[in-house]
């Protein structure tokens, strides 16, 4: 029975539909790296992919990224994807068609025309974020509040309608599986769960980064590192707030913020924000603010910080937090959503209340001043994401989501 499984499993053939598809050199934060990985992944694994993306700027249409096929097409995607996806169809008679989010929105209406089934991986969802809103919200004109809730509005509309019309959901962590069952009333028969992963051939402790240190004017400060884009939903602003408690007993102390907005967030809103309060704070000298880093650079990020702090409102697992766990660096986050199943108290890293700021400072200034439950911390962590969060441990997972869904259907 095992040998027919994997016979199975390595004669699949998977159309994956994305928003975006990187080549590996240019891979960012953001589901970018998910995409890529899990693509490679399968590959690896014997499993033959196909790639449906939004061309942008000057991409080829059609070309080959480490043994996958990336077929991209114009706007509007989910329209010309469709038609892309019809004609691969007729071809190589696809056995899974992988979505992400809500992207494919339409296939549901194809699916009388290529009678595949369709697998929708979900990151988070949009209800889970409308909950937990940083408040009282800094936005700064009526215009930014009302495009940024029309955007909200539609992103859960276009999650409960497509997620009910698909065979099978994929989601990043249980607390995200309990979370679609309870808020989007889909049957939890037909979620499974895989868990994002982290190449940790680049995800690493880099031992020279005084480099970095010296072009980014940081010297040899207690560094506490954020990585994630600026919204209020992930606390960076609780971050700024904890800051002048901790210079008090550690002068040295320095936080860097790594990320900036995300096109996505279509505003500039947060940078402005983030700006003005260091201003008030008389806190400029002692925070640097950074965009976007390519996701190759960001070990050394991870690398050259204290303490990794993450207090984030709401997470349907947080990547960043095993990507820094893997460089072997001390984590403090918030006790919330998928976090919980990734940091286990006080032997791979501290959690925190949402919101608490006193806790915020405690716990960082605990790692600052004892050596020895950093280490701690630092070893243990890598540890985990070597037993857990591999993105070869993810794809086993989604290969017995498909093994699942394709022996339903036989």
């Amino acid at each position: 029975m095992q040998t027919n499984t994997i016979t199975i499993l390595n004669a699949l053939r998977i159309c994956r539909l994305v928003w975006g598809f990187p080549r590996a050199d240019k891979i960012s934060y953001g589901l970018g790296p998910n995409f890529y990985y899990i693509s490679k992944e399968q590959i690896n694994q014997n499993i033959e992919v196909d790639v449906i993306a939004r061309r942008k700027y000057n991409e080829p249409h059609q070309e080959e990224i480490d043994g996958i096929r990336v077929y991209r097409v114009e706007a509007p995607y989910n329209i010309n994807a469709m038609k892309k996806l019809y004609q691969l169809n007729e071809i190589k008679s696809y056995d899974i068609i992988h979505a992400h989010g809500t992207c494919g929105i339409s296939y549901p209406f194809m699916k009388i025309k290529i009678r595949r089934p369709l697998v929708v991986h979900s990151h988070a969802t949009g209800l889970g974020m409308a909950q937990h809103r940083y408040f009282p919200s800094p936005t700064l004109s009526v215009r930014e509040f009302l495009k940024s809730r029309t955007r909200e509005y539609m992103s859960i509309l276009r999650q409960k309608t497509y997620w009910k019309l698909a065979d099978m959901l994929l989601a990043v962590s249980h607390y995200l599986k309990d979370e679609i069952i309870q808020l989007y009333d889909i049957s939890g028969s037909k979620i499974e769960v895989a868990y994002n992963g982290v190449d940790m051939s680049i995800f690493k402790k880099v031992r020279d980064v005084q480099k970095l240190k010296k072009k980014l004017g940081i010297g040899d400060k207690k560094i506490i590192l954020y990585v994630g884009h600026f919204g209020f939903r992930k606390g960076i602003l609780y971050l700024i707030e904890a800051l002048p408690k901790i210079l008090k007993e550690e002068p040295d102390a320095f936080l860097l913020c790594v990320g900036g907005t995300p096109e996505w967030l279509r505003t500039d809103i947060y940078w402005r924000v983030l700006t003005q309060k260091l201003k008030d704070a008389d806190l400029m000298t002692h925070v640097k603010l950074v965009g976007q880093v390519p996701h190759q650079q960001l070990p050394a990020y991870y690398s050259m910080a204290d303490v990794f702090a993450f207090p984030s409102l709401y997470e349907s697992m947080g990547k960043v937090i095993i990507e820094a766990m893997a460089c072997e660096t001390p984590i403090v986050a918030s006790r919330v959503g998928g976090i919980r199943e990734i940091i286990r108290e006080g032997e791979n890293g501290i959690l925190i209340e949402p919101k608490n700021v006193i806790d915020l400072q405690k716990a960082i200034l605990t790692i600052f001043q004892d050596s020895q439950l950093a280490r701690k911390f630092s070893h243990n962590g890598r540890k985990t994401v070597e037993s857990r969060f591999t993105w070869e441990h993810t794809v086993m997972q989604i290969s017995m989501a498909y093994k699942k869904l394709i022996y339903s259907r036989s």
